[in-house]
């Protein structure tokens, strides 16, 4: 039985531990990278209109999306993005390190199909539906 209790231990402190990348801007780029060229990570700059993106987007994903269903299947909707407390806390640091990224831009959170931080406004093709991954707020601590 004690040795049930220290595994236990063992996994909540695992989980309370910080994504390798969130202390890492380095590593978090090598991985965001291999999102990029393996599931087609983007737009580069969601502010644009990007038709060529969303296009081939569309014809890649899952589902086959018209290129305008494409454009609502943001990282901010996956099931893969995190954005519980936990997460968003190792991240402050080291986003604002980062000069590809500014966290005080806001809608950071971290994929966990490619590990690493990544915007609200990209997908890619491994896109889910069912996200964001939040904190879940009880009804007790609504009152």
């Amino acid at each position: 039985m004690k040795i049930i209790f220290e595994n236990w231990r063992e996994f909540l402190e695992a989980t309370k531990k910080c994504p390798e990348q969130a202390s890492d801007p380095a590593l978090n780029n090598e991985k965001r990278s291999v999102a990029t060229k393996q599931a087609m990570y983007g737009p580069a700059n969601p502010s644009l209109e990007n038709d060529e993106y969303w296009q081939a987007y569309a014809k890649d994903a899952p589902g086959e999306p018209t290129p305008e269903e494409a454009k609502t299947m943001r990282c901010a909707s996956c099931a893969f993005f995190n954005t519980t407390e936990r997460i968003l806390e190792c991240l402050e640091d080291s986003v604002a390190e980062d000069p590809l990224e500014k966290f005080t831009a806001g809608g950071f959170g971290y994929c966990e199909k490619w590990n690493f931080y990544c915007r609200e406004e990209r997908t890619c093709l491994s896109w889910a539906s069912g996200g964001p991954q939040e904190d879940v707020v009880s009804d007790e601590e609504d009152m």
